[in-house]
C-alpha cells in the first residue's frame, strides 16, 4: 500500500473579524459572511500551477504515455476504434482532447469512418445533440459517428461472463466489438471507486443495467474497503479492473483538475497505470486537512453537477463518506443546488419521498438483493439523515417537493446560513464557537480531518 502524502492544510479563520468568503453558485459570483465569532476553516484548492497550455499538455501526454504504446502504434487499417467519451455530468474539455486523439488515430491510416465515439451515459440520462456540441466540439461532432450509450437495451449490449466475484459483465456491443478502445475521463474523489478516471468510464460507463445493479448492491455499498479517496484493497475498483481483464481498455486520457475546470494534469496511456499516476496528482488538489467536525457545513456542487439533486447530493460523500466524517452529530449540511433538470435518477426520488423516514429508506434498501444508483444516493442520504441535517438552498425545485424527501428547503444560502448560525449559537456553551466549515468546491475538495492522517502515518 503506498504511503499517503503529506496534506495540505484548509485555511483557518479565528474569531475576531468578519469573513468573507467568496463563492460560485448557479455560475454567479455570491459572497457569504461569516460572523466574527465562528470558528471557521475553508477548504479551498491549493494554488497549484496549471497547465501553461491544454493543447500543450494534451499533447506531450500523448508523446509520452504512461505504460502504452503511442495511440498511433496502437490502431491500424481496418481497426474498428471505439471512443468512450463522458456524459454531461462530467466536464474535461473534450473539445481539445478529442481532436488530439482524432489526429493521432488518422496519422496511422485509419479512416475516421472507423471510429465511433459511445457516451458513457451508465444510467444517466443521453446526451442531447447540442450538448455533444458544447462538449465535444461541432467539428468533432460532424467528422465522427456519436451515439450514446444505453444500459437498458439489451440488443446493444453483449455478455462478457462472470467475474471472478460472480458480477455478470454486460457491456456495449459497439465498445466490445471494437478492435481498439479509447477512454476519456476525470480524475476526482469518488463514493465507491475512491477515485474516477481509469477504466471505470468502460466497466461502468457504458456497462449494462444489470451489470451496475450488481456492482452498486448494498454489500458493495457498504463494504468498508469502498471509501472515498481508496483505491488500494478496494472492491469495487477490483471489480472496475476484472472487466479489463474481460474486455481490455486499451487507452486513457485523463484529466485531473481543480473544481472550476482548470487543468493540472493530463495524464494517457495504460488504463491502470496512467490512472494511479493521476491520483497522485489529484490528491495534491483534492485532500486537505482540517482541525475538526464542523457544526455547520457549507457545500457547493458547482456546474455541471448542480443539474439536479441526484448529483448534487455527490457534495455528501466527501463530508460523510470520505476517511471520517466531518459534520459534527446533530449538525448541519447547506447545499445551494439550482437543480434544472429537477431531482434526476426516478428511484432516487421514489425511494426518499415514499417512506416515512431515513431508518425506514435504510431498512428497505437492506432488505433488497440489488439496488440501483438511484438507491445509492438514497441510501447514502438517508445515513447522512441519521448525522445530520440536510438544507437544499437557491433551487428551482419547489419547498415542498425538497421537503417530501427528508431535506428543509431555504430560498438562499445566506437566510440558511443566518438562521442555522443563531440556532448553533444559542445552544453553545459560553466561551465557545460555533464551528463552521466551507467548501467552495465541494464535488472535488476532500477534508480529513488532522489526526486521522497523522495516525496513518
Amino acid at each position: 500500500m503506498s504511503v499517503p502524502l503529506p496534506l495540505r492544510l484548509a485555511d483557518v479563520w479565528r474569531r475576531g473579524f468578519l469573513q468573507h468568503v467568496h463563492l460560485s453558485i448557479a455560475g454567479r459570483p455570491r459572497e457569504l459572511n461569516i460572523p466574527d465569532n465562528a470558528a471557521c476553516e475553508i477548504v479551498k484548492e491549493p494554488g497549484l500551477r496549471f497547465v501553461d497550455s491544454l493543447d500543450g499538455a494534451v499533447a506531450r501526454a500523448l508523446a509520452r504515455p504512461i505504460g502504452s504504446p503511442r495511440v498511433g502504434d496502437l490502431v491500424r487499417p481496418g481497426d474498428r476504434i471505439a471512443l468512450i467519451l463522458t456524459d454531461i455530468t462530467r466536464k474535461l474539455h473534450e473539445d481539445r482532447i478529442i481532436p488530439a486523439l482524432l489526429a493521432e488515430i488518422g496519422g496511422a491510416g485509419v479512416p475516421l469512418s472507423a471510429v465511433t465515439g459511445v457516451v458513457a451515459t451508465g444510467t444517466h440520462r443521453p446526451n442531447s445533440k447540442d450538448e455533444m456540441v458544447t462538449m465535444y466540439g461541432a467539428e468533432v461532432v460532424r467528422r465522427i459517428r456519436i451515439v450514446n450509450h444505453d444500459a437498458y437495451d439489451g440488443a446493444n449490449l453483449v455478455f462478457g461472463g462472470l467475474s471472478p466475484r460472480g458480477i455478470p459483465i454486460w457491456l456495449n456491443r459497439l465498445v466490445v466489438e471494437a478492435d481498439v478502445r479509447i477512454a476519456t475521463g476525470c480524475i476526482e474523489p469518488h463514493l465507491m471507486a475512491g477515485y474516477s478516471g481509469g477504466i471505470k468510464g468502460m466497466s461502468v460507463g457504458v456497462a449494462g443495467e444489470k451489470t451496475i445493479a450488481a456492482t452498486h448492491c448494498v454489500d458493495m455499498v457498504e463494504h468498508p474497503s469502498t471509501r472515498l479517496g481508496v483505491i488500494e484493497g478496494n472492491c469495487f475498483r477490483e471489480f472496475l479492473n476484472d472487466v479489463g481483464n474481460t474486455v481490455p481498455l486499451h487507452f486513457v486520457v485523463n484529466v485531473v483538475q481543480d473544481g472550476e475546470g482548470n487543468v493540472v494534469r493530463v495524464v494517457a496511456g495504460h488504463s491502470r497505470a496512467a490512472f494511479e499516476e493521476g491520483v497522485r496528482a489529484a490528491r495534491r488538489v483534492c485532500e486537505a486537512a482540517v482541525e475538526d467536525a464542523a457544526d455547520i457545513v457549507v457545500t457547493v456542487p458547482l456546474s455541471p453537477k448542480d443539474c439536479d439533486l441526484y448529483q448534487s447530493l455527490r457534495t455528501l460523500n466527501n463530508i460523510i463518506f470520505g476517511p471520517e466524517p466531518v459534520v459534527r452529530p446533530g449538525g448541519v449540511i447547506l447545499i445551494p443546488a439550482a437543480c434544472p433538470d429537477g431531482t434526476g435518477h426516478a428511484d432516487f426520488f421514489k425511494c426518499m419521498s415514499s417512506l416515512p423516514s431515513p431508518e425506514a429508506i435504510i431498512d428497505h434498501i437492506r432488505k433488497k438483493r440489488a439496488i440501483s444508483p438511484g438507491e445509492v444516493v438514497s441510501l447514502k442520504c438517508a445515513k447522512t439523515l441519521l448525522r445530520a441535517r440536510i438544507v437544499i438552498t437557491d433551487t428551482g425545485l419547489d419547498p415542498s417537493l425538497v421537503q417530501s424527501m427528508h431535506f428543509e428547503h431555504a430560498p438562499t444560502l445566506e437566510s440558511a446560513f443566518a438562521r442555522e448560525f443563531e440556532r448553533y449559537s444559542r445552544d453553545r456553551r459560553p466561551g465557545s464557537a460555533v464551528r463552521v466549515m466551507v467548501l467552495p468546491h465541494g464535488i472535488t475538495t476532500l477534508p480529513v480531518i488532522a489526526h486521522r492522517r497523522s495516525r496513518q502515518g
